[in-house]
């Protein structure tokens, strides 16, 4: 295979290091800030009795009900971090495989011209392009692989439909336990879950490609 200087391939390497962490300290600052106020609402709830949050008030609601409102806007929030640090993850992913493929068609390295004439490709076309072009078959690794292909489909659910599951997406996301119209729910140790996969995934095409190409 043709050689060409590793500058390029360091630089990225760092580069989805540096996105990683960050994502990181931004996902668990924001995961304690939630975390917080929702001990600082259990307190507020557990120095009254159970009496004061049944009092109404003027407008029909209880305090109770107040509280309630006040725990679901935090969750929701909660909620929302969570599909963010997922969405943060599958970028850099997405951005990772898109320099590897672009840096393959500047060494003629892909043999399907319809595929080199691209411009970018989607996460399929990325595997598909390191197993028949470099030689990296990620689908080999295959408890690492369905973990991305699950990353893969909760991204799409969050980007495309706010987290909800939709007919058109259930059989995508059926395999993984969701059903359909229900909002995915995610634990705050996903987002470290899939973090470290895509630190390791992205390391082993890193070293299977420097070994192959360069």
């Amino acid at each position: 295979m043709p050689k060409r200087n590793t500058k390029w391939l360091h630089a990225v390497e760092a580069l989805v290091r540096l996105e990683l962490n960050a994502s990181e300290r931004f996902f668990r600052f924001s995961e304690l800030q939630f975390c917080h106020e929702l001990d600082k609402l259990k307190k507020r709830e557990r120095s009254r009795p159970e009496s004061y949050w049944r009092q109404e008030l003027d407008f029909g609601a209880t305090r109770g009900d107040l509280l309630s409102d006040e725990y679901a806007e935090i969750r929701e929030m909660q909620r929302l971090n969570r599909y963010f640090g997922v969405i943060l993850i599958y970028s850099t992913l997405e951005r990772f495989l898109f320099a590897i493929f672009r840096a393959a068609k500047e060494m003629n390295l892909i043999k399907n011209p319809t595929t080199a004439a691209k411009r970018n490709l989607d996460f399929k076309g990325y595997v598909q392009v390191l197993k028949k072009d470099i030689g990296i078959n990620l689908v080999k690794r295959s408890k690492e692989y369905a973990a991305l292909n699950r990353l893969r489909a909760i991204r799409n659910a969050i980007a495309h439909q706010g987290g909800w599951v939709h007919s058109e997406t259930l059989s995508t996301l059926k395999p993984y336990g969701f059903a359909g119209h229900q909002r995915i729910e995610l634990e705050e140790d996903y987002f470290c879950e899939v973090k470290e996969l895509v630190r390791k995934e992205c390391e082993f095409v890193f070293n299977s490609y420097k070994a192959r190409c360069l």
